[in-house]
């Protein structure tokens, strides 16, 4: 017989009298809730027996108190409302008789009901009595003589103590039941737990006597197998379970062996691939660096001419606009736009870049949310209604300010409302802030009803280079890289951003950003009291003249610094090298210096150290502009702000109306 069968008829057994157990156990519980029930019904009409009896009592006083008072009293009238309390008095005890009735077993029925036939009689004589009480007095003393009195002696001292009498009687039969049917369980419960145990036992002992041996023999064969010994067969008599366990363990050492050689042979072939896996990222390492390099050069190449560009282009449309050609305004501004939408297209691809490389770093600052709101919807305006939206900007009260990266914060807000400007046409478009106390953060949300997207195109919209699909490409245009940034400039300050849309009610984005973002590298910036970008009032309304030192080896940039800030009332002195820039500086104590960094022989940095340990410059505010992006280390080196060529002139003019106004005057 096999260990299977064994097991399994030694299981049906116990299973057998565990099923009879239960049947036991569930006919007892009926049984003890039978005579449970029949316990509480006896109580029960115990109770209302105590209670009518009390009740006949005191009706029965107050009988025989009115019976001596009426010798004594004068004819008079029915005590109309005493009558209505005494009939009342005499339905509650035929209540309770009706409910002892309802409670009654059919045997005792009989009882309770020549009971109730006798208090009904009894009832009737005593309220003939009552009527009669100072009416018709030699009537009711009849009524009480004649009737009531047997009556009452029939019901109160035969009637009833019979009653009480069946009652005790079932009382006590009830709880002699329930004690037998519990007893009776009990020993009934033990013997099928006893016998249970022994088969058990005995199942236990047989199937342990029979298969402990051969387990010690299967357990040493395995440690044997297990260890490396392939050369050990196990040896198990029988056809049972267990050996045919031991020829599978013997099976398995033969396929171990030959897994083994096989391993081997892999593990050589795992060793050339991982050599060339190393060459391979060896290779991938260099060609990223030599991407890096690619990008840092293209950014220098590229943003040099876009500077010019912006620059002059802006300067053309301020001339043309006081000559009074707005003949070439539009065109003007078309060669403007085109070159900051390619100066954006290129900024998105080297954030990827940096992102992607781990080389981008925050900037940390506090700062006004609401006014940094307001600065973004005004630097947005004339996008947002281009497509004929109006934009509404909501600020919750007490929303305070936060510390972040302040300029990571305005990028992600104007991607968010550039798309929605993009996507909506004549619609709404609301950005809002909120604060959330715990955990503590603040919640910015963009919402616009533009032409919204399905789920399969909300599932792909952080993704890098895609749009929601190729004919809203071809229509809208974009790289589909602002999204991605937004999505990693919000992961790196801590943050999250979320999308909510369907096809033609808009869509909805959500930024959450901690209020207080932590420092990764402990690199932090000067608070700013207004971060915004918008036009600033002209500095030549200022009544002594101001003098700029422009150091920079780039002629164009040169031309363009001293046109911008000449027309702002500077007087503009330049240097093409960082010595000339040191000498000029120290001859003419200019009221503010912009400095480049990559400059030939001494670099940005060198000058900036230099003007910064020299005590009649270190007063002097340092404007760093370079096409590198390292804040951190000019900030350090005691810049007084760092902007990114090619500069935004309302950024700059924003920047020096701040800086100069703090700057003691100069005699020159």
């Amino acid at each position: 017989m096999t260990i299977r069968r064994r097991v399994t008829l030694s299981f049906l057994l116990v299973l057998v009298l565990t099923g009879l157990n239960l049947v036991i156990f569930f006919w007892s519980s009926v049984k003890r809730r039978e005579t449970v029930e029949d316990l509480r019904r006896a109580s029960a009409r115990q109770l209302v027996l105590a209670s009518i009896r009390e009740d006949l009592n005191d009706v029965q006083k107050q009988v025989n108190l009115l019976s001596q008072i009426l010798s004594e009293a004068e004819p008079g009238r029915t005590d109309t409302a005493g009558l209505a309390r005494f009939s009342a008095r005499l339905d509650g005890i035929g209540r309770s008789i009706q409910g002892l009735r309802e409670l009654a077993t059919s045997d005792e029925r009989r009882h309770v009901e020549a009971f109730g036939g006798a208090f009904l009689e009894l009832a009737a004589s005593w309220r003939v009595f009552y009527e009669n009480l100072g009416v018709r007095q030699s009537k009711a003393i009849t009524e009480l003589a004649v009737r009531a009195e047997p009556l009452g002696q029939r019901v109160m001292q035969e009637l009833l103590p019979e009653l009480q009498r069946e009652e005790r009687k079932l009382v006590e039969e009830a709880g002699t039941n329930f004690y037998n049917v519990a007893r009776l369980t009990a020993q009934i419960t033990v013997v099928i737990f006893v016998l249970s145990a022994v088969v058990a036992a005995a199942a236990a002992f047989q199937l342990s006597r029979n298969m402990v041996g051969r387990l010690r023999q299967l357990e040493q064969g395995a440690a044997l197998i297990g260890s490396g010994h392939f050369e050990h067969a196990i040896s198990i008599e029988g056809q049972d379970e267990l050996s045919r366990l031991g020829r599978a363990f013997n099976e398995m050492r033969d396929h171990l062996l030959t897994a083994r050689t096989q391993l081997t042979q892999a593990n050589q072939e795992l060793e050339r691939r991982h050599e060339d896996l190393r060459v391979a990222r060896d290779s991938a390492e260099s060609a990223n660096r030599a991407k890096s390099g690619f990008l840092a050069n293209m950014s220098h190449e590229l943003r040099t001419p876009m500077n010019a560009i912006i620059g002059y282009s802006e300067m053309l449309i301020e001339d043309a606009e006081a000559a009074g050609q707005e003949a070439s305004i539009p065109d003007l501004k078309k060669i403007h736009g085109a070159g900051h939408h390619l100066l954006a297209l290129i900024n998105d691809i080297l954030d990827l870049s940096k992102i992607e490389a781990g080389r981008m770093d925050l900037y940390l600052e506090t700062f006004d949310v609401e006014s940094m709101l307001r600065g973004v919807a005004t630097t947005i305006q004339p996008l947002v209604e281009k497509n004929a939206n109006h934009l509404d900007v909501r600020c919750e009260a007490g929303v305070g300010s936060m510390r972040a990266d302040l300029t990571k914060v305005r990028q992600v807000l104007f991607n968010l409302l550039s798309n929605s400007s993009k996507f909506t046409t004549a619609g709404h478009i609301d950005l809002e802030a909120t604060r959330q106390a715990a955990p503590p953060c603040v919640i910015f949300r963009v919402r616009d009803s533009g032409i919204g997207m399905t789920q399969d195109q909300l599932s792909r919209v952080f993704d890098s280079f895609t749009q929601a699909d190729a004919s809203i490409a071809a229509k809208y245009g974009g790289t589909g890289l602002g999204l991605t940034i937004s999505r990693k400039f919000c992961e790196m300050m801590g943050g999250t951003i979320t999308a909510e849309s369907e096809p033609g009610t808009g869509t909805l984005f959500t930024i959450r950003l901690p209020a207080e973002v932590a420092d990764r590298k402990a690199e932090s910036v000067v608070a700013v009291d207004s971060p915004g970008i918008s036009r600033v009032a002209s500095l030549s309304s200022r009544p002594s003249p101001l003098t700029a030192l422009v150091i920079d080896d780039d002629p164009v940039v040169v031309d363009l610094m001293q046109t911008f800030l000449g027309r702002e009332g500077y007087r503009v002195v330049s240097a093409s090298n960082g010595e000339d820039g040191l000498r000029l500086a120290r001859e003419i104590r200019p009221n503010v210096i912009t400095l480049d960094v990559i400059m030939p022989g001494l670099d940005g940095w060198s000058v900036l150290t230099a003007m910064k340990a020299d005590p009649i410059l270190a007063a002097t505010p340092v404007i760093l502009l370079t096409i590198t992006d390292n804040k951190s280390m000019g900030y350090a080196l005691g810049a007084a702000e760092c902007l990114t060529k090619p500069i935004d002139r309302d950024h700059l003019l924003a920047m020096l109306e701040k800086h100069v106004k703090l700057t003691p005057a100069f005699n020159h």
